[in-house]
């Protein structure tokens, strides 16, 4: 118990929890029903939490959903009900007290709070901390807490039946509708990560008399005028680092790992700050903390600070419509409020954008036409979000910096079915070309491209992904990838698409590999060649393109994602080939207008001279001046 200028405070994630599944257990499996049904012990660290996944791994309840196909497996996790309980004792002086409240850092997500019997609260939200009044409930003595989590599957089928079914990404597919909860998307599953979604009580809490609460300190303590040496042009889509517009070099974020420690305390900080330097030390300026998963923690940011890692932050909203409903208005005023005063006194933090590919699925992708309806005419889809509040919230508790309504965007686009995705201003996510396609275009700023690969063939023997017999058949692959990693592939198209599509293109009339290595060095290699020259293609076009945020630094889980660091932490070949790429001085053959050129991109501040050998040519001399690309044509 600690005591701060009039607030007593008592660390509750320091006392004894367990964990036991409630409500209907007609789906847990024979051989988890009597230890989930008596309860387990629960692991949740001071500062870090826990969850449930983590609890019933330690408890032996249920096996790794990470390792082998053990995911299907544990799916029954996500659709059960779950109580944590503990007790802790009160001083006297505590009893009957009006100022007493109980204090969650984060619930993951929809959870009912109660106290000595009495229901203290309700939470609805992964993004904001949770204050409760205590207010007569407290007794001297030994007093019981309990957290009654809904199984999120079932909460987000439940919420999509109350509300209509709002369309989003993978809804084709039997995704759950994440668009339903305010939840981290891709804890619920997507195309490089699994259907894990857990609950839990995922950061610290505690009982408080006296003092402010979480979001009451993050408003008192929020940036007002801090110094920023850089901020973002939401006209020009241009970095300005001490007056000077940079080429943004830069990756997209996923969360780290799958449960609250892998991120969390002194392992999982030091794991995401091992990211970040992994990041830097390739080149990367730019960190983009993509809308499909959560707000990084304070330690990132400090991180992103110390390291000189600009952020741009989505606000968490991810390819889907999102319902605008009285409750759900005011879960996202409260989120947004918080997290952008929390996030305003970081000088990283030089873009907000309200989300990820939320208008280009609306006019792209088929979900025009199927939101639901409310007296004859289409309900609010999330528009009033990314077009009224987030920038009016950004405006009044940002400290200036910067905000787009999406990403992608196109600056002037009427925002209910315009082409967000042009090429000619804003930002593009380039996904549909690939090898030497890439070069046909150049986007006034390209925050999303990339190339899928499998993790590192270490990492995936450690996953148990390796030891099962072949999967399917296939040009490219059939016959050489275990099954057990073939499940892994989520990537629209699948594994014909990657592996037969797209390697037959990039290894034109190679024979098929004969054996798994030769398969797994073709596809990183794949993933490392095309990089190389995409990163390259949008920096010697820096006149025209702002930018180049390679699709993603890191990966949930081990076996197929476009990462460039696997879940492992080790560095997959295209990680090498991007930084290349991405150092300060680069030169390489690009092939333009129906010639050869070499190349040179200077991204420093003295003129460059030097040469590049060109096959059958020879050493080509070039001068590039500071700050400045240089082109010279090839002559045989």
């Amino acid at each position: 118990m600690c005591n701060t200028e009039g607030m007593e405070r008592l660390d509750l994630l320091r006392c004894s929890w367990s964990v036991r599944a409630s409500g209907d257990l007609g789906g847990v499996p024979a051989a988890s029903l009597a230890a989930v049904t008596r309860g387990v012990p629960a692991g949740l660290v001071p500062g870090v939490g826990g969850c449930v996944h983590t609890d019933l791994i330690d408890a032996g309840a249920i096996a790794d959903p990470s390792a082998g196909m053990n995911e299907v497996a544990c799916a029954w996790v996500s659709r059960t009900d779950w109580v944590y309980e503990a007790v802790f004792t009160a001083p006297a002086s505590w009893a009957g007290r009006g100022d007493a409240w109980i204090e969650f850092e984060c619930l993951d997500t929809a959870a009912e709070v109660s106290v000595n019997g009495v229901v203290v609260g309700r939470s609805a939200s992964e993004f904001v901390p949770w204050r409760f009044p205590l207010a007569g409930v407290l007794r001297a003595g030994e007093n019981v807490v309990r957290v009654s989590f809904v199984g999120p599957a079932r909460y987000v089928e439940a919420e999509r039946a109350r509300l209509g079914a709002y369309p989003h990404n993978g809804d084709a597919q039997g995704w759950l509708p994440y668009n339903m909860m305010r939840k981290s998307a891709v804890s619920l599953g997507w195309d490089f990560a699994p259907r894990v979604g857990t609950c839990g009580i995922s950061g610290g809490a505690w009982v408080v008399v006296g003092g402010e609460g979480m979001i009451d300190r993050a408003m008192a303590s929020r940036g007002v005028g801090v110094s920023r040496r850089a901020r973002f042009d939401p006209e020009r889509y241009r970095l300005i680092v001490d007056g000077r517009a940079r080429f943004a070099r830069g990756v997209n974020w996923v969360p780290e790992g799958l449960w609250p420690r892998d991120r969390a305390g002194a392992a999982g900080g030091a794991r995401v700050r091992r990211r970040l330097e992994q990041a830097r030390a390739m080149g990367a300026e730019v960190v983009r903390v993509w809308g499909g998963g959560r707000y990084e923690s304070e330690a990132f940011y400090d991180a992103c600070d110390e390291l000189g890692l600009w952020v741009w932050q989505d606000f968490m909203f991810a390819c889907a419509c999102y319902p605008e409903d009285a409750a759900t208005r005011a879960l996202v005023e409260a989120e947004a409020r918080y997290q952008v005063a929390r996030l305003s006194r970081h000088p990283c933090v030089v873009l907000w954008c309200g989300g990820n590919e939320n208008h280009w699925a609306y006019a792209s992708w088929g979900f025009k036409g199927r939101v639901p309806e409310v007296d004859g005419r289409e309900a609010g889809r999330g528009l009033w979000y990314w077009h009224d509040l987030l920038p009016r919230v950004v405006a009044e508790l940002g400290d200036g910096v910067a905000y787009v309504p999406d990403s992608p965007w196109t600056p002037g686009m009427d925002p209910r079915g315009g082409d967000a995705n042009a090429a000619g201003s804003g930002d593009r996510h380039t996904w549909d070309l690939f090898g030497d396609e890439f070069r046909s275009q150049v986007p006034a700023f390209c925050s999303e491209f990339g190339v899928q690969s499998p993790s590192c063939e270490e990492t995936l023997r450690e996953a148990g992904l390796l030891g099962s017999g072949p999967g399917g058949g296939g040009p490219g692959w059939g016959g050489v990838v275990p099954a057990a990693l073939e499940a892994r592939q989520r990537g629209p198209g699948g594994m014909d698409r990657w592996y037969g599509e797209m390697m037959g293109r990039a290894y034109p009339g190679a024979a098929p590999p004969g054996d798994f290595a030769a398969w797994h060095a073709k596809a990183q290699g794949m993933q490392a060649s095309w990089l190389e020259s995409a990163v390259v293609w949008l920096r010697a076009n820096g006149d025209r393109c702002g930018g180049a945020l390679v699709w993603q630094l890191n990966e949930p889980w081990a076996g197929f994602s476009w990462s460039l660091i696997d879940a492992a932490g080790r560095e997959k070949p295209a990680y090498r080939a991007v930084a290349r790429a991405m150092a300060p001085r680069v030169s390489a053959v690009v092939p333009r207008d129906g010639a050869g050129w070499v190349v040179a991109v200077n991204d420093t501040g003295e003129v460059w001279r030097s040469t590049h050998d060109v096959e059958g040519v020879g050493a080509v001399a070039f001068e590039a001046g500071a700050w400045s690309v240089a082109w010279v044509r090839v002559t045989r």
